[in-house]
């Protein structure tokens, strides 16, 4: 039996409360489960199981919240960079953007130019073996072909016509017929054809490497 002012147990044989001083009173089983302070409990916990889902709720807002800002500083980030010519940094940020589309056109130009640039600077930096320089030559311009068309499409053409007519100026210095050359390339399927494997025919992918052929001066 519990106090009816204090909700504290009373002893068996005791007439007043110990804790309160007020007089026992005798109630009904139904009385005392009213004025049972466990029944309380429950009600207690609802109210607490409540509170967490809107804590949990409101975690959960602010989680996607930081989501969405830190994908769009990582969409700002990735224009920077190629803005920049940093075409390495700008591929990397691209991969960790959920929605790459959110990139609009850079993400063709950045996808573009990190491909291209990778054997055009390793063309570049090589100085002291002939050969394997001129294995990156080929390469790049191979990619440039390969590229050409999603290059002209998002607005990076002018600098893959740029790499391309430095490289095709190196090969023909040292008399190599970079028509037939290309041409036989394409026609083993050894050019990176990724973005031209569903789209091309023959005849475009003829025309564009007849443009890059005429980049060096003499050639026809």
């Amino acid at each position: 039996m519990y106090c009816k002012k204090c909700g504290q147990e009373l002893a068996e044989d005791g007439m007043f409360c110990v804790h309160c001083g007020t007089k026992r009173e005798v109630v009904s089983l139904d009385e005392e489960s009213k004025s049972d302070p466990l029944e309380i409990t429950p009600k207690s916990k609802k109210f607490n199981m409540k509170q967490q889902v809107g804590a949990m709720i409101i975690v959960l807002a602010i989680a996607i919240f930081a989501l969405i800002g830190w994908q769009y500083s990582l969409v700002n980030r990735a224009k920077s960079l190629y803005d920049k010519n940093d075409y390495e940094a700008a591929y990397k940020t691209q991969k960790s953007i959920m929605n790459p589309a959110s990139l609009g056109d850079y993400k063709d130009k950045i996808d573009v130019m990190y491909h291209i640039t990778v054997d055009y600077n390793g063309w570049k930096q090589i100085k002291t073996n002939d050969t394997l320089q001129q294995v990156f030559a080929w390469s790049t311009l191979n990619k440039c072909v390969g590229y050409s068309m999603i290059a002209q499409e998002s607005g990076c053409i002018d600098e893959v016509v740029s790499m391309a007519s430095d490289v095709a100026l190196w090969l023909h210095e040292r008399n190599y017929n970079i028509e037939d050359n290309l041409k036989k390339q394409y026609k083993k399927s050894s050019f990176d054809f990724k973005p031209l494997s569903d789209t091309a025919t023959d005849k475009e992918v003829e025309d564009i490497i007849d443009t890059y052929a005429i980049l060096v001066p003499g050639s026809n």
